[in-house]
This record gives C-alpha cells, sequence and structure tokens, in this order.
C-alpha cells in the first residue's frame, strides 16, 4: 500500500514540474526587444559612471583616508580610471541579446564581484578576476561534453570563437533535457545561450543561421579549463605542464614547453583529433596550459585593425612590478604531408628551418607579429614589454619556435 502512494507521490510530483516548466515557457520573452537588450547587464557609459564614481569616493569618503592615493594613482587619478575601464572591458564585455541593436553589455556578477573586491581592497585589484560563483558554469560545460558531438561543438567554439545553429530554441522540457534524441546540435548551443556561456554574434539577423559565440575571456577561461581536462586527464601530468608553461611566462624560455607538448601532448591525440589538426589546435594547447588569470589578461583571436592577433599574455597592470614577460604568440601549422622531409621527428630544427616551407610560414608569422605588435603597444600604452614568438607545427610531429 506505501508503495503505492510513493508511486503516486512521485507521479503527482512529476505532473507538477512539468506544468511549472510549461507556465514559464509561456511567459513573454522580452530580452531579444531593443528596449530591453541592456536590461540584464551594464553598458560603457554605466561603466565608466561607476569607475569614476568609486575613483571619486576614494577621495572624499572617509573610510578610505588612510589611503596614499599617490601610490594607488602612480599615473594619475585618470590613467587609473582608464586602465580600470579596459580592464573591465576586455574581461566582462561581450554580451548581445538582441539581434535588432547591436548592443553590447557586460556581465553583471563579475563586474558587482570586481567593484565589491575594489571597495573591500581599499582600491586595490583582487589575486583573481573571476568570481567564482560562476564556476559552476563547468557543470554545465561536462553536460554538454558528455553528450554525442558535445566535445566537438566545444573544441570548434574555443578554436572559432563562434558556432552556428539552425535557431535557438528555448523548449529545455524534462521530455527535452532527457531524451538522447533531443540533444541535436541546435540544442546543445540553444542551452549554452540561455545558460550564458554563449551570445549572439551582432551578425545574428543578417546570417541565415544563427551565429553564437563565447562572449568574453573569463567565459573561454571555463571552456578551456574543460578542455584542458580531456587533453591532459592524468592531474600530475598537468601540473608539469604548467610548470614549463610558467618557464616561458616568467623566464623567457619556450623550449621546455616544446618539448613537454611534443612529449606528453601529442601522443595523446588520436585519429579523430586529426579533423582539428590546424594552428588552432596548437594555440589550443598553448591556452590550456599558459592560462593565469592571476597575472595575465589572455586575448585571443582577437580583431584589430591588421586581423587577428593568435595569442598575446598581457601582464594586468597591477602585476608590472613581478618578474613577468608580455608575451606574443604567431601560430602556424603545416600537414606533414605537404612537407618533404623524411623522418621529421629525427630532424634537427635547423634543418627543419631550411625547407621552403617552413621558410614560407616563418616570414608569414613574422609579418603578422610585426603589425600586432604594434598595435599591442598603442592599447596597452608604454609598460608593455613584448616578446613576440613565432611558432609552427608539423603535424603532431614536431613543434618549432623562433624569437622574433
Amino acid at each position: 500500500m506505501q508503495s503505492v502512494i510513493l508511486k503516486k507521490f512521485d507521479s503527482m510530483v512529476l505532473n507538477i514540474l512539468i506544468e511549472q516548466i510549461e507556465f514559464h515557457r509561456l511567459k513573454t520573452d522580452i530580452h531579444i526587444l531593443p528596449d530591453f537588450a541592456d536590461l540584464c547587464g551594464f553598458t560603457d557609459n554605466e561603466i565608466k559612471k561607476l569607475i569614476q564614481t568609486f575613483a571619486n569616493s576614494l577621495e572624499t569618503n572617509p573610510r578610505y583616508k588612510l589611503i596614499d592615493l599617490n601610490k594607488l594613482f602612480p599615473m594619475g587619478k585618470s590613467k587609473w580610471i582608464e586602465d580600470s575601464f579596459q580592464l573591465i572591458k576586455n574581461l566582462y564585455d561581450g554580451y548581445i541579446f538582441s539581434p535588432y541593436i547591436d548592443t553590447r553589455i557586460y556581465n553583471p556578477t563579475l563586474v558587482m564581484y570586481l567593484f565589491k573586491q575594489l571597495e573591500l581592497l581599499y582600491g586595490q585589484l583582487p589575486e583573481s578576476l573571476i568570481d567564482f560563483n560562476v564556476i559552476p558554469d563547468r557543470g554545465r560545460l561536462e553536460y554538454i561534453a558528455n553528450l554525442p558531438g558535445g566535445k566537438d561543438l566545444i573544441m570548434e567554439l574555443n578554436q572559432n570563437k563562434q558556432i552556428e545553429i539552425p535557431k535557438l530554441t528555448s523548449r529545455f522540457g524534462l521530455t527535452d533535457m532527457l531524451e538522447k534524441s533531443a540533444k541535436t546540435r541546435e540544442f546543445m548551443g540553444s542551452y549554452l545561450y540561455f545558460m550564458g556561456m554563449l551570445t549572439m554574434c551582432h551578425s545574428f539577423k543578417s546570417k541565415k543561421k544563427k551565429v553564437l559565440k563565447i562572449p568574453n575571456p573569463v567565459t573561454q577561461t571555463l571552456y578551456i579549463d574543460g578542455i584542458t581536462r580531456w587533453i591532459i586527464a592524468d592531474p600530475v601530468n598537468r601540473d608539469i605542464g604548467f610548470e614549463a608553461a610558467e618557464q616561458l611566462l616568467c623566464h623567457d624560455r619556450i623550449a621546455p614547453l616544446r618539448k613537454y607538448i611534443e612529449k606528453h601532448v601529442f601522443p595523446t591525440f588520436h585519429w579523430r583529433d586529426r579533423r582539428w589538426a590546424n594552428e588552432l589546435t596548437i594555440k589550443t594547447i598553448f591556452m590550456c596550459l599558459m592560462v593565469d588569470e592571476m597575472n595575465y589578461l589572455m586575448i585571443s583571436e582577437r580583431q584589430s585593425r591588421s586581423g587577428y592577433a593568435d595569442l598575446a599574455m598581457i601582464i594586468r597592470p597591477d602585476r608590472r612590478h613581478l618578474n613577468l614577460k608580455d608575451i606574443l604568440i604567431e601560430f602556424k601549422f603545416i600537414n606533414t604531408k605537404k612537407l618533404p622531409v623524411k623522418g621529421i621527428k629525427g630532424q634537427s630544427d635547423t634543418s627543419l628551418f631550411k625547407t621552403g616551407l617552413v621558410k614560407e610560414k616563418l616570414k608569414d608569422a613574422r609579418s603578422q607579429a610585426k603589425k600586432y605588435s604594434i598595435e599591442l603597444c598603442e592599447e596597452f600604452g608604454n609598460d608593455l614589454k613584448l616578446t613576440t614568438y613565432a611558432v609552427i607545427s608539423i603535424g603532431f610531429d614536431r613543434l618549432l619556435y623562433k624569437k622574433l
């Protein structure tokens, strides 16, 4: 008798859940309307006003009377305000919720986290610029990664910064969440969009398919974290890779990182990964090992006047006093079959750099790096001390590098 009652109770609860989901789904969705596109975030002007207000309070609020403003604003208050704005823009900007207007907004959770930390730390930046309240989003990525085609979708997102789906769907009822047949690319992309892991591209309305993109570097960090766990499953092995990357960031030594990737990462790529084999794959590996939000702003494939810089690691303004390097890397990829050299693994770097195709790739990397270096220096100012590398991968067999 008790089991019958429990079954009836479970059935009743399930029906209530379904009714609640349908009720919420049938509510009017206003988030794509132009008048409400910036309702759930901050605009550029609002961010600038927040920074200005906080900077003024540092000078006038009795709470901050013991602050040495000359130390806090070594280059002046205006420079501090501009640096703070650029930092927030680089990290938290990028969400677009309406295809009808090109209005970008900032993630309010991350913005308010940063201002709260600035308040508590008397104007100083916190060690972490990421609100760890967003870390549960890792579970959403793992949910997608475990679906058929999910890892491919996430790898594509990290490489191309965007995906295309037929349309956005807002149906996430119990049936859709439980049935495998419902887990299409459209479902996965829409799910990540409504969970805040993707946003619209400004060209959303002008294309036949719907284009979704990773909104900002903070969100991309979550993707990178997941991919790192796939390609380097052993945590001890990952730590060795992080230490090799630290040699590059702290001591300008790229050889340990090259050796680690050739020995520990390339052998793990099986035949299915060959479809990802391009310069973006190599860049993804470097990003997984070099990610360091405590000390750096990671800039990847961001559009500039000259195109897209591959990967730049720019020291945070409050970490300039540390023994760290600003790094710019241009990546190139050569299909092993296109290089007329036998026994590539046994060839020296010198001999491989003498081949025509490698010379051509190096020339392209040098030209692109020169343009991007100028633009990065214009954006980040005279404090930028940029070390530039070309990294050329020959399949998953060899990794060449050259300091430019």
